[in-house]
């Protein structure tokens, strides 16, 4: 199977603490390791994490993932603050066969360490509020740039929902 990079929230300010939220992403990770692709799990957050960010990234990751397939990045110098080493995740994207965002990360530019890796598919969970800030703005701004985009919204595009596509097929 695939070497895949997955990228989402999972102990940053806005998740912090979010049981939910954060047995959604493990559970998208686990069921993508069954299935047989190598995975690679990154979390980017503006500037070095707070202590207790770092400390529920390494638990969660150590109770319910793995710790040498997964890092907590600082979006603007790329150094890592757990898990995997910066140089250890670029290596990694070198051979990544695909980088799936779990969310709408209201972003354009690429993740650092990962602008080379193809295709970006985007996996958006939740389609109300991001399509409607969409709508209002550049796509790409909410988005970012992907390959390939799937929503949970099963009606978005169709004449069930009045959730703008915002030009995203």
């Amino acid at each position: 199977m695939a070497r895949l990079i997955a990228v989402e929230d999972l102990a940053g300010p806005s998740v912090l603490g979010r049981g939910g939220h954060a047995m959604h992403v493990l559970q998208i990770l686990e069921g993508l390791r069954r299935l047989g692709h190598d995975v690679l799990f990154l979390e980017y957050l503006d500037g070095p994490p707070s202590p207790e960010s770092a400390r529920s990234f390494q638990s969660l990751v150590a109770g319910w993932w793995d710790p040498a397939r997964a890092a907590l990045l600082d979006l603007r110098s790329g150094a890592s603050h757990a898990g995997l080493p910066s140089d250890a995740v670029r290596a990694f994207a070198a051979e990544a066969g695909g980088l799936l965002t779990l969310a709408a990360h209201y972003r354009s530019d690429p993740w650092p360490l990962l602008e080379d890796v193809r295709p970006r598919l985007l996996l958006e969970q939740d389609p109300g509020y991001t399509h409607l800030w969409a709508a209002d703005d550049d796509p790409a701004d909410i988005f970012g740039v992907h390959d390939l985009y799937f929503t949970v919204g099963a009606n978005v595009g169709s004449e069930r929902s009045a959730i703008p596509t915002c030009g995203i097929d």
